[in-house]
């Protein structure tokens, strides 16, 4: 049995004075007006787990931890510190063009004892030019705003990050009961931790900049906002290897470098308002593409491993990217031994192989490839999302969310172990026979589907269980009406709303899984599908009733 009690203290202290600035810019110009702010932050974050596990029953049914055999317990604390002092400045000249500049200072206990401090500065511009007064106010476009920001935010190391501490033995899990692994011999002891110190850690910086506009149209019946924006996260915070020599195996550091950059697209319309009618739509475009750009001279860093597929950042690659097993494939040089003894390079052997046809051996099979590559990319090229909104006689209203993902991969390895266990539907063709297309010694010769196959490289070859995991889901959709009436008002009501709700109720997707969105792991790993639950349908009846 476990015992356990969780204790956590937040002490948040803030002082912040605003200044009204007109009376003072004013002198400069009777259009002038602005503010400034200037505040401090004090926060102490303070957590202690204590846990106590008792092993072997003396007497059954009796969970009392005196009635155990062995008794083993658990401790873990963390105290963390931080100090903010910040600044803002905004101008607004002429109710149309607005300026403002922050700066703030941030400490904390988890920065490295040679960083304890950091500035983080911001900037944004807005100009709203519908209200210059050359504009013309019969135009079609009503309503204009041309902005642009840039600023700089920062991430804290975790706890312990640049401390090496000593660790109890005391290890316990669910099927394998208590092993003291700091006693010998009835004498205790601690174990220092394999992570080195790291005194010179800093903050993960993101710095950004967007641009972009906002229009309306048609006295703002149609809106549009176009956004561009570029983020470049600096030094990442990740664990890096170390010489065992050290007696460390890992370091905490700063070095990363990862960069995103994008369109964001925003359109809101309202095609029909009658008196007993209305229709608002919505739709959401957004493109974001992601790089790892640098990794402090490392070539690889896996989030998660699984059954020969990673999860990993890679200079040059999108965070996440799959990398595992795949077939030998022309245009990467590979080698292949014939069952003469001879070696020969496929892509001199063969050299009207299109890049990335499959190598066929000799018995007509496709071959696995010792080595990992680059098999997939579980981030999307576009999202987009759809919001109708129906009103009829101001009462009865009907929503409609439709959530869309295109151009990214999924893992099925669900689909995989099945079929190395035989339990898969595709395993139903043992026996059958196919001719593999690609080119090689054995190039269009027919071979027997058999157990063989499917429990070796039909299995065990990742990159055929990398599926598109696009699609189109049915996010929301709901039915609502407001009740106003004598009825309501008797019981001193003024209205009675009645909404009937379902979420995920429809998928569109050829991904052959149980469900695109599902995902093995939340550290960094996305689009890994193995045995996962997939998403919940919902349905929700809801009654507000307004006083």
């Amino acid at each position: 049995m476990w015992r356990r009690n969780y204790i956590y203290h937040e002490i948040d202290h803030n002082v912040i004075a605003t200044f009204k600035l007109g009376k003072y810019i004013k002198k400069l110009g009777e259009n002038l007006d602005g503010t400034f702010m200037a505040g401090y932050n004090f926060n102490s974050r303070a957590y202690k787990f204590i846990s106590t596990t008792g092993d072997i029953f003396v007497t059954p049914k009796y969970y009392q931890l005196d009635n155990c055999v062995t008794i083993n317990s658990d401790e873990y604390e963390y105290l963390i510190h931080t100090e903010s002092f910040f600044g803002q400045a905004t101008v607004d000249l002429y109710d149309q063009l607005f300026l403002t500049g922050a700066i703030r200072n941030d400490g904390s206990s988890t920065f490295g004892q040679n960083k304890r401090r950091h500035w983080f500065p911001k900037f944004s511009a807005a100009w709203e030019f519908t209200k210059f007064k050359h504009y013309p106010q019969n135009s079609i476009l009503n309503f204009g705003k041309l902005r642009f920001a840039y600023g700089e935010a920062g991430e804290q190391p975790q706890v312990y990050s640049i401390y090496t501490g000593f660790l109890s033995g005391n290890i316990s899990g669910h099927w394998t009961g208590t092993l003291n692994a700091g006693s010998y011999d009835g004498v205790g002891g601690f174990y220092s931790s394999s992570r080195a110190p790291s005194e010179d850690l800093g903050p993960e910086r993101t710095k950004e900049y967007e641009i972009g506009a906002n229009l309306g149209f048609l006295d703002s019946r149609l809106g549009l906002e176009i956004t561009y924006y570029k983020e470049r996260t600096e030094d990442a915070i990740f664990n890096i290897a170390v010489p065992p020599s050290t007696g460390y195996t890992s370091k905490t550091a700063n070095g990363a470098i990862i960069e995103n950059k994008g369109w964001e697209l925003q359109l809101d319309a309202n095609p029909v308002k009658k008196k007993n009618f209305n229709w608002d739509l919505g739709i959401v475009w957004a493109a974001n593409k992601n790089e790892c750009i640098d990794l402090l001279g490392s070539d690889i860093y896996a989030y998660m491993s699984w059954s020969m597929i990673s999860s990993v950042a890679a200079p040059g690659h999108p965070i996440g990217a799959f990398y595992g097993r795949d077939f030998i494939r022309f245009g990467n040089g590979s080698t292949y031994t014939l069952k003469d003894g001879t070696t020969i390079n496929i892509d001199e052997a063969y050299p009207d192989a299109p890049k990335g046809a499959l190598f066929i051996d000799e018995d007509g099979y496709p071959v696995g490839d010792s080595k990992f590559h680059f098999i997939g990319d579980p981030n999307p090229d576009w999202t987009a999302g759809i919001r109708n909104e129906f009103t009829l006689f101001g009462k009865l209203k009907l929503y409609s969310f439709i959530d869309i993902k295109y151009g990214n991969d999924v893992w099925n390895g669900t689909k995989a172990i099945l079929i190395k266990f035989g339990t898969h539907k595709e395993t139903e063709k043992r026996g059958t026979t196919k001719v593999f297309d690609g080119y090689g010694p054995g190039a269009g010769k027919e071979v027997v589907l058999d157990q063989g196959w499917y429990t070796g490289y039909g299995s065990s070859v990742t990159s055929q269980f990398i599926e598109d995991g696009s699609f189109v889901r049915l996010r929301e959709i709901s039915l609502s009406y407001t009740l106003r009436n004598a009825w309501v008002r008797y019981f001193g009501l003024s209205s009675i709303d009645v909404r009937l709700s379902g979420r995920n109720l429809w998928l569109w997707t050829k991904y052959t899984g149980i469900d695109p969105e599902t995902n093995l792991n939340m550290t960094g790993a996305i689009g890994m599908d193995y045995f996962n639950m997939p998403n919940t349908k919902s349905y929700v009846l809801t009654f507000r009733f307004n006083y």
